[in-house]
């Protein structure tokens, strides 16, 4: 498995969201989904998603608030207390590590405030059987596998990638339908199909356990 990046900025990356959402909540009064649809909209989302130093080592949770909504920087909103709001920003921030799934693929699918519903059972859990059963939940909700979903949005017919990509139309059928597993496919099909749809290899693959 492929991880977003360096274990080295793990702990950094998962404080960081934790402490955004807690502060963004709980110190500003923002609500959770403004919280959430802005931080997935803005720069520092995929500055997280590849681990850059300067954001996840280099910013509080108060200051990433304050970037995010624009509003003067302040040193206060730091909470000393683990809220279920933090520990949904530490948890996502573990998921995309491991999973390399965007948060913007996460907010496709779910409702933020399903996800920190999951807080009252999985809290005291290891964060492994989190990402296990959110894979699982993910899986159940998007129904289609990713190379059909990004093929779909890049309005391509499957004849079309197929002709484009130099990979077989019959591989990309059995791949769309889970007759063969995308993740066992050859790094150089994997290349080929991910930039023809504009998007990264990993964010092809399935992903149902760890």
């Amino acid at each position: 498995m492929t991880l977003a990046y360096s274990e080295y900025y793990l702990d950094d990356a998962c404080n960081l969201l934790g402490s955004y959402f807690d502060s963004a909540v709980n110190y500003y009064r923002f609500s959770l989904k403004e919280a959430w649809k802005k931080f997935v909209e803005s720069s520092f989302s995929k500055s997280i998603q590849k681990g850059d130093p300067k954001v996840i080592s280099g910013m509080s949770g108060s200051e990433l608030v304050c970037s995010i909504f624009d509003i003067d920087k302040s040193d206060s909103g730091i909470s000393l207390e683990r809220s279920p709001e933090y520990w949904l920003g530490y948890y996502l921030a573990y998921f995309n590590w491991y999973t390399s799934i965007k948060f913007s693929f996460i907010a496709e699918y779910f409702d933020i405030n399903d996800i920190l519903k999951m807080y009252a059972k999985y809290h005291e859990m290891d964060v492994s059987i989190f990402i296990e059963d959110l894979c699982l939940f993910l899986n159940e909700k998007k129904k289609k596998t990713n190379l059909e979903i990004y093929r779909l949005k890049s309005g391509m017919t499957r004849k079309e990638l197929s002709i484009r990509t130099g990979v077989p139309l019959r591989t990309i059928e059995q791949y769309e339908q889970n007759f063969k597993d995308i993740n066992n496919a050859k790094s150089i099909t994997l290349f080929r199909l991910s930039k023809a749809l504009f998007v990264e290899p990993e964010d092809l693959l399935e992903l149902t356990r760890i």
